[in-house]
């Protein structure tokens, strides 16, 4: 047999009261789905997908029968089902439960239009959406069993009628999780053939179209980096704190300083996301004596945070609840910096719509701080100044690693579309050429993907997937004068403008799947190694944009923010290009010349529309007009349930980042992060695979008083903040055997207790 079981939890006696109640042994479950069986057949459960609204709880289970013909000793699945649980409240803190209703007859007809046969449940949660809808995500069997497919199932009726749409993700894209970011906007990451894509729709699942921009960081291509594979997006939620709208996710990652091959990506890490920026909050789940993370859950409500885990191993099953109290108090830190930083912005003329990340004044010799708290640039034999940083000669450089592994592939948007700006000063001209600024794939000779250098002979140079071509365009450069210069990428195309003029550019850049290499890191000065070239220069207010820039927006004045001088009404020189060119005519004053040794330093879209790059692609119906790229919501727009998993700080301010020390323009890969959730795979997995992989998730959480928040750099186990439910298996025997259908059924218990709880006071 296979049941699913639930418990209530009173949220309101708070979390002390919780954990002696639970440590006491009187935390009671009890069996709200259950498949009997009989003589031939054994029934199984799996894959509970639940979701919350008011004071109900709807839980979608898939099942089957395993049967027992007689005529050899094998066992032969039987027929397939999504059966809808619907448990209420009731005023004396009990869930009374339904009968499960099949919902297979109710899509039947819908699912021959589309040509598929079956469906499995997904596990984790579905979605309440702004409008009230209910949504559930599914996989689909195309006909015949060819291939599986993601999709959703959906009730605009409080669950009494449910409809299938006729849009897909591609075939072979499984394992969803689902959120509703903005109103209508659904949101799916998936595990595809080729690597984790996500996928959005604004019409209710009718079509789904893939998008680069969104959920960036969660995005993984395989083949050009296998390690991705198993970073597995375990849970994702959607919260607004502190008035900014949020997505928060889990991802299991590499354990830090072990990103070998050998190694198992089996520690937890929290992200945040405002869709634009992203701030990795840290770890907040180890490996611990082999109990390895088996599924998760981010549960949040009335300003509180609480993670639920399942670890275990062969022989036992855990399940873990931990007060999130000072990781939220850092993400809501960091939010309160993004709202002050933009607000500064936003009182001069430089564009906030789209702003990713300002190299800012807060720097040390070593590091250049991102003011926005989430991920500095590395410096090395860097000269600080105003605003930035002073570059002499070769290995006088600082990246900014904006798509590097060890760093959490933090900006993935960079692959498809960015523009970066900055301030430049030259001081003195190089023998031949000097790089300038620009980005740089991964491949082994951090081939520079788009990029600009400067000339002995005052001409710029702009370089394309590794091609320099000297220009006359933005005429000459002069020593001691300031210049405004834009990188930008948009889809196969790049561009370089210096003072809001074009200087270059480029229509035939190969797209990420052609060129199998990501744009890793962003460079400033020199850092090619070998030959010394000379030349010196100041970069200053570097800014990144997750989208191109406008003509008009190119023309505003360079970056200014919190910390930096406010825009000057004479020549547009910043106090930095001030202070840098006084030193110059200081420097050559002294020396009669304008050669100059190296100097001494300390070893180390406009708009919210856009149009589809080439790499999105539509699937389902035809698409209207307001498929467009996402952008964030206003704050407070109405939250969907959490969900079954785009972009994130290199985790804590101490996290050493400085200590990174890449050859020559070519930065050790040293971290990074994960994705993918727990479905049914591409392959139609076998039954224990099946049974264990899913990932309860839940858009509630706790309320009442806490203990201290355990530290993010331990597993959540007992005595460490956290409550743990061991083996809680309500009227049965956990068996260790090959019973594995009851073993992953476990983790649901808590998970569906919560559900019934905070559903009538969060959802």
């Amino acid at each position: 047999y296979s049941d699913i079981v639930a418990g209530y939890i009173n949220a309101a006696a708070g979390w002390a009261s919780l954990v002696a109640e639970i440590n006491a042994g009187r935390w009671e479950v009890h069996t709200v789905f259950s498949r009997e069986s009989q003589a031939n057949r054994v029934g199984r459960a799996f894959y509970p997908t639940a979701v919350a609204k008011d004071n109900k709880v709807f839980l979608l289970v898939g099942s089957y029968d395993m049967i027992d013909d007689g005529s050899d000793s094998h066992w032969k699945e039987g027929n397939w089902s999504l059966e809808l649980l619907v448990g209420e409240a009731t005023q004396d803190k009990q869930i009374q439960w339904g009968q499960p209703q099949q919902l297979l007859p109710q899509i039947a007809q819908s699912a021959q239009a589309i040509g598929v046969d079956g469906f499995f449940s997904a596990g984790g949660s579905g979605v309440v959406m702004a409008s009230g809808a209910l949504v559930f995500p599914v996989v689909a069997a195309r006909r015949g069993g060819s291939s599986l497919a993601s999709t959703i199932i959906y009730s605009a009726d409080e669950g009494i009628t449910w409809a299938l749409p006729k849009g897909m993700l591609p075939a072979d894209c499984t394992s969803p999780l689902l959120a509703e970011w903005e109103a209508g906007q659904l949101l799916m990451i998936a595990d595809c053939t080729f690597g984790r894509r996500v996928f959005e729709s604004r019409d209710m699942g009718a079509t789904w179209a893939e998008t680069a921009r969104t959920l960036s960081r969660v995005r993984g291509y395989f083949g050009a980096d296998p390690l991705q594979r198993p970073r597995r997006v375990t849970s994702l939620t959607t919260a607004t704190i502190a008035g900014t709208r949020v997505m928060l996710y889990t991802q299991t990652d590499y354990p830090l300083g072990e990103m070998e091959a050998e190694a198992e990506a089996k520690d937890l890490f929290l992200w945040a996301t405002n869709n634009n920026r992203t701030f990795r909050v840290g770890p907040i789940s180890m490996d611990a004596d082999g109990n390895i993370p088996l599924s998760s859950a981010l549960l949040y409500s009335n300003d509180k945070l609480h993670f639920l885990q399942e670890r275990g191993n062969s022989k036992t099953r855990s399940l873990f609840l931990s007060p999130l109290t000072e990781e939220l108090g850092t993400i809501t830190s960091v939010l309160g910096t993004w709202a002050e930083q933009d607000s500064a912005f936003s009182k001069s003329s430089v564009p906030t719509a789209g702003l990713v990340g300002f190299l800012s004044d807060a720097s040390s010799d070593a590091t250049w701080d991102d003011a926005y708290r989430c991920l500095n640039a590395v410096v090395k034999n860097g000269k600080k100044v105003k605003n930035g940083f002073e570059f002499t000669g070769a290995e006088s450089y600082a990246f900014w690693p904006v798509n590097m592994w060890d760093d959490g592939n933090v900006y993935g948007f960079a692959n498809y579309e960015f523009a970066l700006v900055a301030t430049v000063l030259i001081q003195q001209a190089p023998k031949g050429s000097a790089p300038l600024l620009g980005a740089s794939l991964e491949d082994h000779g951090s081939t520079k993907f788009v990029g600009l250098a400067y000339t002995a002979e005052m001409k710029w140079e702009t370089v394309f997937n590794g091609t320099a071509t000297v220009t006359d365009g933005g005429g000459a450069w002069e020593s001691g004068k300031e210049y405004k210069v834009a990188l930008m990428l948009q889809g196969s195309k790049g561009s370089v403008y210096v003072d809001g003029e074009l200087v270059g550019s480029s229509d035939a850049l190969p797209t990420p799947e052609a060129r199998n290499f990501e744009i890793s890191y962003f460079y400033f000065g020199d850092g090619e190694g070998g030959n010394d070239r000379g030349g010196r220069v100041a970069v200053t207010n570097v800014l990144l944009y997750n989208r191109p820039l406008s003509g008009e927006e190119l023309a505003a004045p360079a970056g200014r923010g919190r910390g930096t001088p406010p825009p000057s009404g004479g020549s547009g020189d910043s106090s930095a290009a001030a202070e840098a060119k006084e030193e110059v005519d200081a420097h050559e004053a002294a020396s009669g010349s304008g050669e100059s040794a190296p100097s001494s330093s300390p070893e180390p879209g406009a708009g919210t529309g856009r149009e589809r790059t080439g790499t999105e692609q539509v699937f389902g119906a035809e698409p209207s007009e307001q498929q467009r790229g996402p952008s964030p919501p206003a704050d407070g727009a109405a939250t969907a349930g959490p969900v079954g998993d785009a972009p994130v700080q290199n985790g804590r301010e101490d996290d050493g980042q400085a200590q990174q020390t890449p050859p020559s323009h070519a930065p050790e890969s040293v971290g990074g992060v994960p994705s993918a959730s727990a479905a049914p795979t591409s392959e139609t997995p076998n039954v224990a695979e099946r049974e264990l992989g899913a990932d309860p998730q839940t858009a509630a959480d706790a309320d009442g008083g806490h203990e201290a928040s355990s530290n993010a750099a331990t597993a959540p186990l007992p005595g460490n903040g956290s409550a743990a439910f061991k083996n809680i298996t309500g009227p049965f025997q956990l068996s260790t055997g090959s019973d594995d259908a009851l073993r992953g059924c476990v983790s649901r218990l808590l998970l569906l207790a919560m559900l019934g709880v905070w559903g009538t006071t969060a959802l």
